[in-house]
């Protein structure tokens, strides 16, 4: 049977007169050299060595303040990066703002439920309609608050600290149980629903198309970007300004104990975790 064989060559292009900076081959970070092998399993090789020991020696400066757009928002200890910077408000349909809607009138009595009902209601179906929805419509236009409007209409309320939103305008009398059912409602929304908008999160560049914001830690000002999975991984920022702040380095050392270390070091390697006595890693 005739079968073809094909070549690759390699050649180099300097594009000075020495090549002596290309044979170098410098390592600008050999961590992460480390990680890429060990995500592509080159440590799995049958002509691979195992690694006698290693020593890292590290500072940690602690994650303050995050910026999400126009504005800062502090960080708990240990809070995750991704879920706040991430986080999308629900674009919500008609079906949404109708279930919203009755949720709030189970809150409220008869009287409330029609005044909020004349205030936020569900239009009715007009000649752009289609088919489909205009039959939705056909049934709860008219008996049924616009949950969503209501929502959006009591978070502004609240932003600028009133108790109840603009409309409708309600007596005296029915105040205090409409500030009730309002202050329940939001809770309510916000737990089973989330942030309920129409915007982009905050940290969009929807010029660019990706997230971007800023982080705070001790006296370091870092700028972010999660990478191509939407983690903001270590390598995911780059410092802005700031210097570090003079601390005691913490060095650890890992070696791998008295038995051989596997052949493909799995979690061992990068989390350098204690893997059966395989891997041991003692702060010194």
């Amino acid at each position: 049977m005739a079968s073809l064989t094909y070549w690759s060559q390699l050649q180099p292009s300097p594009r000075m007169n020495s090549i002596a900076e290309g044979l170098a081959a410098r390592v600008r970070d050999p961590a992460w050299f480390l990680s890429r092998q060990w995500q592509f399993g080159e440590f799995d090789g049958a002509d691979s060595g195992s690694p006698a020991f290693a020593r890292i020696t590290s500072r940690t400066a602690t994650l303050n303040t995050v910026e999400l757009g126009a504005s800062t928002v502090n960080l708990a200890p240990g809070q995750l990066l991704e879920p706040l910077v991430e986080a999308e408000p629900i674009s919500s349909d008609l079906a949404t703002r109708v279930e919203i809607g009755q949720s709030f009138e189970a809150l409220v009595t008869l009287t409330l439920r029609d005044l909020f009902r004349g205030a936020y209601p569900i239009a009715p179906a007009d000649e752009t309609t289609d088919p489909a929805t205009a039959r939705f419509l056909s049934i709860c236009a008219g008996h049924a608050v616009d949950g969503v409007a209501l929502y959006l209409a009591a978070k502004e309320a609240a932003h600028n600290d009133q108790p109840l939103p603009a409309a409708p305008t309600l007596d005296q009398s029915l105040q205090a149980e409409a500030m009730q059912a309002i202050s329940k409602f939001i809770q309510w929304v916000e737990m089973t629903w989330g942030t309920l908008g129409i915007g982009e999160p905050p940290a969009w560049d929807a010029g660019r198309l990706e997230y971007r914001i800023g982080v705070n830690a001790d006296a370091l000002n870092l700028s972010g970007s999660p990478d191509g999975e939407a983690a903001l991984d270590w390598y995911a920022f780059d410092l802005v300004s700031g210097m570090a702040q003079p601390s005691a380095p913490q060095t650890t050392k890992c070696h791998t104990g008295s038995r051989p270390f596997p052949r493909y070091a799995q979690r061992a390697l990068v989390g350098f975790r204690d893997e059966q006595d395989r891997l041991r890693c003692d702060p010194s």
